[in-house]
């Protein structure tokens, strides 16, 4: 059987403030709990949203300290200090803060005696239907998870930092809102690894083994829009229409790899990401073209691999390529994205360091299980030295 989920409403091109004042009325919504985090909180729009909830006269509550890459702790003293009735938690950030927001509306119905480690696709949390409802507002474009049932927290185990990748269908956010608006001022370097990260994730579950008529759509459909789109956002960050597009791409990929699964790249990204403290979107898309590259060795993918990559050639009227992780790496060189960890600022000896904590970890990360080509330890390390050098090699 394959379950698919999908938020139950996404908002586009209309004002966020406009979409917030319709569902606290369509809902009934009186008590409020705001998820964000201090630098955004001071933005201009975050004001607007303030404003909007005074307007109506909704009973709100801000929490701002979220952190970078938050922890289960983090979440968990959230919870202890919070804990209370709440109709709605409205969640308004990146991927940090809207996986914390997840985390914490889970809390919120679960109550005390939870924890949010026992997340799981098929562990039964029974809180779909009743109050409070999850909102979610993405701040960048890329993580998917104003879309997604992925939870990702950092934790300690063993004395080690590692990245904990959970989940549950029941967790796809009730409400989503994309307002382009909020994106226009994106840094350069957020923008390519937020956009890297979406196409991480539609890559990965195009060829993931839970593929499905529903997800592959909009696996290509995201592809395209970032191959297309990206490199006029990079060169015109002022463009508004090629904005919208990523904006809304970011979501659809989110969609994808939830009724999808991702596969490898992620597997490695988690623990990768973590010892070198690299943001998730830059080492994710980084180790892509280097995964897609083992990945030909599964029939299965390499067929959905080269109709991808004959589609991007002739609707994107670009040069032939032997393979479509060359035309990844074509994308990356043209807007900026690192496409080896030396070129991203990290030397040989480090990586060594830490090369085989990253193949142990990435053999237990969840996502290893979607993935087309089952890896041994050693074709991990072995991509692991390509991604390091920058070199497809072989595999």
């Amino acid at each position: 059987m394959t379950e698919l989920s999908f938020p139950r409403r996404v908002y586009i091109d209309e004002p966020f403030e406009d979409i917030i004042r319709s569902i606290i009325e369509y809902h009934g919504l009186q008590r409020i709990l705001v998820v964000t985090d201090k630098q955004i909180s001071q933005l201009d729009f975050f004001n607007n949203l303030t404003s909007t909830l005074d307007d109506v006269g909704a009973d709100y509550k801000i929490y701002r300290d979220v952190e970078p890459e938050p922890s289960v702790d983090n979440v968990y003293r959230a919870y202890q200090e919070l804990r209370g009735e709440f109709d709605a938690v409205i969640a308004v950030g990146g991927g940090s803060v809207i996986d914390f927001g997840k985390a914490l509306y889970l809390y919120l119905k679960k109550g005390e005696g939870f924890d949010i480690r026992d997340v799981a696709p098929f562990n039964p949390l029974r809180v779909e239907y009743n109050k409070p409802i999850l909102v979610v507002i993405p701040t960048t474009s890329g993580t998917g998870s104003d879309a997604s049932y992925g939870i990702v927290l950092s934790d300690v185990r063993e004395g080690r930092r590692v990245k904990l990748a959970l989940g549950s269908y029941e967790i796809v956010p009730h409400i989503t809102i994309l307002d382009h608006r909020i994106v226009m001022g994106l840094p350069r370097k957020l923008t390519i690894g937020t956009a890297v990260d979406a196409l991480s994730h539609a890559v990965e579950s195009l060829v993931a083994i839970d593929a499905n008529p529903f997800s592959i759509p909009y696996s290509i459909h995201v592809i395209l829009t970032i191959f297309k789109y990206l490199p006029i956002v990079v060169d015109n960050p002022g463009n508004e229409d090629a904005r919208r597009e990523i904006h809304i791409a970011a979501t659809m990929a989110g969609i994808a790899f939830t009724n999808a699964g991702l596969g490898l790249a992620h597997a490695m990204a988690h623990p990768l990401g973590a010892q070198l403290k690299m943001h998730h979107g830059t080492i994710v898309g980084l180790l892509l073209p280097y995964v897609v590259h083992y990945n030909y060795g599964s029939d299965e993918a390499r067929v959905r691999y080269e109709d991808l990559r004959v589609t991007l050639e002739k609707s994107l009227s670009i040069p032939e390529e032997p393979t479509l992780a060359h035309h990844i790496l074509n994308l990356y060189k043209r807007v900026g994205q690192p496409t080896s960890l030396l070129e991203a600022g990290y030397e040989e000896d480090k990586v060594a360091e830490v090369i085989d904590t990253v193949a142990e970890l990435t053999l237990q990360d969840p996502e290893i299980v979607f993935n087309p080509r089952p890896p041994t330890y050693e074709d991990i390390r072995k991509i692991l030295n390509n991604a390091l050098y920058g070199e497809l090699g072989s595999i």
